[in-house]
Protein backbone atom coordinates (compact mmCIF):
# COMPACT_ATOMS: atom_id res chain seq x y z
CA UNK A 1 0.00 0.00 0.00
CA UNK A 2 1.43 3.39 -1.01
CA UNK A 3 0.29 7.00 -0.79
CA UNK A 4 -0.62 9.28 -3.66
CA UNK A 5 2.58 11.26 -3.03
CA UNK A 6 4.66 8.07 -3.30
CA UNK A 7 2.92 7.27 -6.57
CA UNK A 8 3.78 10.74 -7.88
CA UNK A 9 7.44 10.15 -6.98
CA UNK A 10 7.55 6.79 -8.77
CA UNK A 11 5.96 8.24 -11.92
CA UNK A 12 8.05 11.40 -11.92
CA UNK A 13 8.81 11.14 -15.63
CA UNK A 14 6.99 11.82 -18.87
CA UNK A 15 7.59 10.56 -22.41
CA UNK A 16 8.48 13.07 -25.09
CA UNK A 17 7.68 12.96 -28.79
CA UNK A 18 10.26 13.78 -31.45
CA UNK A 19 9.96 13.47 -35.25
CA UNK A 20 10.86 10.00 -36.46
CA UNK A 21 13.90 9.76 -38.75
CA UNK A 22 13.54 8.40 -42.28
CA UNK A 23 15.88 8.05 -45.28
CA UNK A 24 15.33 10.15 -48.38
CA UNK A 25 15.68 7.01 -50.54
CA UNK A 26 14.38 3.79 -48.98
CA UNK A 27 15.74 1.52 -51.75
CA UNK A 28 19.24 2.96 -51.47
CA UNK A 29 19.08 2.76 -47.69
CA UNK A 30 18.04 -0.90 -47.90
CA UNK A 31 21.10 -1.59 -50.10
CA UNK A 32 23.33 -0.01 -47.47
CA UNK A 33 24.12 3.11 -49.49
CA UNK A 34 24.76 6.42 -47.77
CA UNK A 35 21.58 8.52 -47.90
CA UNK A 36 20.35 11.64 -46.17
CA UNK A 37 18.13 11.19 -43.10
CA UNK A 38 15.24 13.60 -42.65
CA UNK A 39 12.29 13.98 -40.27
CA UNK A 40 9.18 11.97 -41.12
CA UNK A 41 6.19 14.34 -41.11
CA UNK A 42 3.70 11.52 -40.50
CA UNK A 43 5.28 9.68 -37.60
CA UNK A 44 7.09 10.38 -34.34
CA UNK A 45 9.20 8.50 -31.82
CA UNK A 46 8.10 8.37 -28.20
CA UNK A 47 11.12 8.57 -25.88
CA UNK A 48 11.83 8.08 -22.20
CA UNK A 49 15.11 9.96 -21.88
CA UNK A 50 17.16 8.23 -24.64
CA UNK A 51 15.15 4.99 -24.64
CA UNK A 52 12.69 4.47 -27.52
CA UNK A 53 9.27 3.43 -26.23
CA UNK A 54 7.48 3.24 -29.57
CA UNK A 55 7.01 4.75 -33.00
CA UNK A 56 3.63 6.45 -33.28
CA UNK A 57 1.59 8.66 -35.55
CA UNK A 58 2.52 12.34 -35.41
CA UNK A 59 -1.13 12.95 -34.42
CA UNK A 60 -0.85 10.68 -31.36
CA UNK A 61 -1.54 12.29 -27.97
CA UNK A 62 -0.13 10.12 -25.17
CA UNK A 63 -2.01 9.78 -21.91
CA UNK A 64 0.70 11.08 -19.57
CA UNK A 65 1.78 9.88 -16.14
CA UNK A 66 0.45 13.05 -14.53
CA UNK A 67 -2.97 12.17 -16.02
CA UNK A 68 -2.64 8.70 -14.51
CA UNK A 69 -1.92 10.29 -11.12
CA UNK A 70 -5.05 12.43 -11.53
CA UNK A 71 -7.16 9.32 -12.12
CA UNK A 72 -5.63 7.61 -9.09
CA UNK A 73 -6.50 10.69 -7.05
CA UNK A 74 -10.09 10.43 -8.31
CA UNK A 75 -10.09 6.78 -7.18
CA UNK A 76 -8.84 7.68 -3.69
CA UNK A 77 -11.56 10.32 -3.43
CA UNK A 78 -14.11 7.58 -4.19
CA UNK A 79 -12.88 5.22 -1.48
CA UNK A 80 -10.07 3.26 -3.18
CA UNK A 81 -6.47 2.85 -2.04
CA UNK A 82 -3.27 2.52 -4.08
CA UNK A 83 -1.69 -0.90 -3.69
CA UNK A 84 1.30 -0.62 -6.02
CA UNK A 85 2.73 1.02 -9.15
CA UNK A 86 4.48 -1.16 -11.75
CA UNK A 87 6.37 -0.38 -14.96
CA UNK A 88 6.94 -2.98 -17.68
CA UNK A 89 9.33 -2.78 -20.66
CA UNK A 90 11.04 0.35 -19.32
CA UNK A 91 7.71 2.12 -19.00
CA UNK A 92 5.96 1.09 -22.21
CA UNK A 93 3.18 -0.09 -19.90
CA UNK A 94 2.37 1.39 -16.50
CA UNK A 95 0.02 -0.33 -14.05
CA UNK A 96 -1.52 1.12 -10.89
CA UNK A 97 -3.10 -1.59 -8.72
CA UNK A 98 -6.02 -0.28 -6.64
CA UNK A 99 -8.07 -1.84 -3.84
CA UNK A 100 -11.42 -0.95 -2.33
CA UNK A 101 -10.48 0.51 1.06
CA UNK A 102 -13.72 -0.76 2.60
CA UNK A 103 -12.55 -4.35 1.98
CA UNK A 104 -8.95 -3.89 3.20
CA UNK A 105 -9.38 -6.06 6.29
CA UNK A 106 -12.04 -8.39 4.90
CA UNK A 107 -11.70 -11.93 3.60
CA UNK A 108 -12.07 -10.81 -0.03
CA UNK A 109 -10.54 -7.57 -1.24
CA UNK A 110 -12.06 -5.88 -4.28
CA UNK A 111 -9.32 -5.06 -6.79
CA UNK A 112 -9.01 -2.98 -9.95
CA UNK A 113 -6.14 -1.50 -11.94
CA UNK A 114 -5.36 1.48 -14.14
CA UNK A 115 -3.31 0.33 -17.13
CA UNK A 116 -1.65 2.84 -19.43
CA UNK A 117 0.37 2.13 -22.56
CA UNK A 118 2.92 4.24 -24.41
CA UNK A 119 2.78 2.10 -27.55
CA UNK A 120 0.20 4.18 -29.42
CA UNK A 121 -2.08 1.14 -29.75
CA UNK A 122 -4.32 1.22 -26.68
CA UNK A 123 -6.30 3.72 -24.66
CA UNK A 124 -5.94 3.82 -20.90
CA UNK A 125 -8.08 1.11 -19.29
CA UNK A 126 -9.64 0.52 -15.88
CA UNK A 127 -9.71 -3.25 -15.32
CA UNK A 128 -11.72 -5.20 -12.72
CA UNK A 129 -9.37 -7.87 -11.33
CA UNK A 130 -9.64 -11.20 -9.58
CA UNK A 131 -5.98 -10.95 -8.47
CA UNK A 132 -3.35 -8.20 -8.45
CA UNK A 133 -1.26 -7.62 -11.53
CA UNK A 134 2.33 -8.49 -10.68
CA UNK A 135 3.89 -9.21 -14.10
CA UNK A 136 3.35 -8.15 -17.70
CA UNK A 137 2.26 -11.67 -18.74
CA UNK A 138 -1.05 -11.03 -16.99
CA UNK A 139 -1.90 -8.06 -19.21
CA UNK A 140 -3.00 -10.01 -22.32
CA UNK A 141 -5.33 -12.10 -20.13
CA UNK A 142 -7.05 -9.11 -18.54
CA UNK A 143 -7.11 -7.25 -21.86
CA UNK A 144 -9.68 -9.75 -23.10
CA UNK A 145 -12.05 -9.12 -20.20
CA UNK A 146 -14.52 -6.30 -19.70
CA UNK A 147 -12.77 -3.00 -19.08
CA UNK A 148 -13.54 0.71 -19.02
CA UNK A 149 -11.59 2.48 -21.72
CA UNK A 150 -10.49 6.09 -21.50
CA UNK A 151 -9.88 7.81 -24.87
CA UNK A 152 -6.73 9.93 -24.99
CA UNK A 153 -8.60 12.97 -26.26
CA UNK A 154 -10.68 13.40 -23.11
CA UNK A 155 -9.89 15.10 -19.81
CA UNK A 156 -7.95 13.09 -17.24
CA UNK A 157 -10.95 11.80 -15.33
CA UNK A 158 -13.60 9.12 -15.57
CA UNK A 159 -17.28 10.05 -15.24
CA UNK A 160 -18.31 10.63 -11.65
CA UNK A 161 -19.27 7.35 -10.03
CA UNK A 162 -17.14 5.16 -12.31
CA UNK A 163 -15.26 3.65 -9.37
CA UNK A 164 -18.59 2.99 -7.64
CA UNK A 165 -19.63 1.10 -10.78
CA UNK A 166 -16.44 -0.98 -10.60
CA UNK A 167 -17.20 -1.68 -6.93
CA UNK A 168 -20.74 -2.83 -7.77
CA UNK A 169 -19.48 -5.08 -10.60
CA UNK A 170 -16.85 -6.67 -8.37
CA UNK A 171 -19.35 -7.20 -5.55
CA UNK A 172 -21.72 -8.90 -7.97
CA UNK A 173 -18.88 -11.13 -9.18
CA UNK A 174 -17.93 -11.99 -5.61
CA UNK A 175 -21.54 -12.92 -4.78
CA UNK A 176 -21.61 -15.15 -7.84
CA UNK A 177 -18.34 -16.84 -6.79
CA UNK A 178 -19.81 -17.57 -3.35
CA UNK A 179 -22.84 -19.17 -5.01
CA UNK A 180 -20.52 -21.31 -7.16
CA UNK A 181 -19.01 -22.77 -3.98
CA UNK A 182 -22.37 -24.42 -3.22
CA UNK A 183 -22.76 -26.02 -6.67
CA UNK A 184 -21.33 -29.51 -7.24
CA UNK A 185 -19.51 -30.00 -10.55
CA UNK A 186 -17.77 -33.06 -11.98
CA UNK A 187 -14.61 -31.44 -13.31
CA UNK A 188 -13.83 -34.08 -15.95
CA UNK A 189 -17.29 -33.72 -17.48
CA UNK A 190 -17.07 -29.93 -17.26
CA UNK A 191 -13.73 -29.96 -19.09
CA UNK A 192 -15.13 -32.06 -21.94
CA UNK A 193 -18.07 -29.68 -22.40
CA UNK A 194 -15.72 -26.69 -22.28
CA UNK A 195 -13.34 -28.15 -24.85
CA UNK A 196 -16.25 -29.09 -27.12
CA UNK A 197 -17.58 -25.51 -26.93
CA UNK A 198 -14.14 -24.10 -27.66
CA UNK A 199 -12.82 -26.37 -30.39
CA UNK A 200 -15.59 -28.64 -31.67
CA UNK A 201 -15.19 -32.18 -32.95
CA UNK A 202 -12.69 -31.41 -35.70
CA UNK A 203 -9.82 -30.23 -33.48
CA UNK A 204 -6.57 -32.20 -33.34
CA UNK A 205 -6.78 -34.82 -30.58
CA UNK A 206 -3.19 -34.24 -29.46
CA UNK A 207 -3.96 -30.55 -29.01
CA UNK A 208 -7.11 -31.37 -27.04
CA UNK A 209 -5.17 -33.75 -24.78
CA UNK A 210 -2.75 -30.92 -24.05
CA UNK A 211 -5.65 -28.66 -23.09
CA UNK A 212 -7.05 -31.36 -20.79
CA UNK A 213 -3.64 -31.76 -19.16
CA UNK A 214 -3.27 -27.99 -18.64
CA UNK A 215 -6.71 -27.73 -17.06
CA UNK A 216 -6.15 -30.72 -14.78
CA UNK A 217 -2.79 -29.33 -13.64
CA UNK A 218 -4.50 -26.07 -12.71
CA UNK A 219 -7.26 -27.99 -10.90
CA UNK A 220 -4.60 -29.89 -8.90
CA UNK A 221 -2.47 -26.81 -8.23
CA UNK A 222 -1.32 -26.46 -4.58
CA UNK A 223 -3.13 -23.12 -4.25
CA UNK A 224 -6.37 -24.39 -5.82
CA UNK A 225 -9.59 -24.33 -3.75
CA UNK A 226 -11.30 -27.48 -2.49
CA UNK A 227 -12.32 -29.69 -5.40
CA UNK A 228 -15.79 -30.70 -6.55
CA UNK A 229 -17.47 -27.29 -6.90
CA UNK A 230 -18.25 -24.87 -9.71
CA UNK A 231 -15.98 -22.38 -7.98
CA UNK A 232 -13.00 -24.76 -8.10
CA UNK A 233 -13.71 -25.57 -11.75
CA UNK A 234 -13.79 -21.91 -12.77
CA UNK A 235 -10.65 -21.04 -10.80
CA UNK A 236 -8.82 -23.86 -12.60
CA UNK A 237 -9.91 -22.52 -15.99
CA UNK A 238 -8.82 -18.99 -15.04
CA UNK A 239 -5.39 -20.19 -13.86
CA UNK A 240 -4.84 -22.33 -16.97
CA UNK A 241 -5.96 -19.44 -19.20
CA UNK A 242 -3.51 -17.04 -17.55
CA UNK A 243 -0.62 -19.48 -17.92
CA UNK A 244 -1.40 -20.30 -21.56
CA UNK A 245 -1.74 -16.65 -22.56
CA UNK A 246 1.38 -15.69 -20.60
CA UNK A 247 3.49 -18.26 -22.43
CA UNK A 248 2.10 -17.64 -25.90
CA UNK A 249 1.74 -13.87 -25.72
CA UNK A 250 -1.66 -13.83 -27.40
CA UNK A 251 -2.84 -10.58 -28.84
CA UNK A 252 -5.48 -8.59 -26.99
CA UNK A 253 -8.42 -9.85 -29.06
CA UNK A 254 -7.88 -13.41 -27.82
CA UNK A 255 -7.27 -12.62 -24.15
CA UNK A 256 -9.21 -14.68 -21.57
CA UNK A 257 -11.43 -16.42 -24.16
CA UNK A 258 -11.33 -19.75 -22.32
CA UNK A 259 -12.22 -18.10 -18.99
CA UNK A 260 -15.20 -16.36 -20.52
CA UNK A 261 -16.46 -19.60 -22.07
CA UNK A 262 -15.89 -21.43 -18.79
CA UNK A 263 -18.01 -18.91 -16.91
CA UNK A 264 -20.76 -18.97 -19.55
CA UNK A 265 -20.86 -22.78 -19.40
CA UNK A 266 -21.35 -22.74 -15.63
CA UNK A 267 -24.07 -20.10 -15.87
CA UNK A 268 -25.97 -21.89 -18.64
CA UNK A 269 -25.72 -25.55 -17.55
CA UNK A 270 -24.89 -25.76 -13.86
CA UNK A 271 -26.55 -22.83 -12.08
Amino acid sequence: MITLEEMKTRLDWEPRMVPAPMPTDWAAWARGDDVDIIDDEKSSVLLREDQVLSRVSSKYHPFLNRDLVALAEQATNEGWGIDSVLEFNNGRSVVVNLFDATTLHGDHQLLTALVNSFTGKEALRLLPLNRRIVCRNQLPYYAGQRSYRHPHSKAAEFPHGMFATIRADLNARQTQMMEFKDITVDFAGYVEKLIDNMHGAEADEQFLDKRREQLMQAYEHPTAPAKGTAYAALQAVILADEQIIGRRGWRTVYGSEMSQLGLELLESEYV
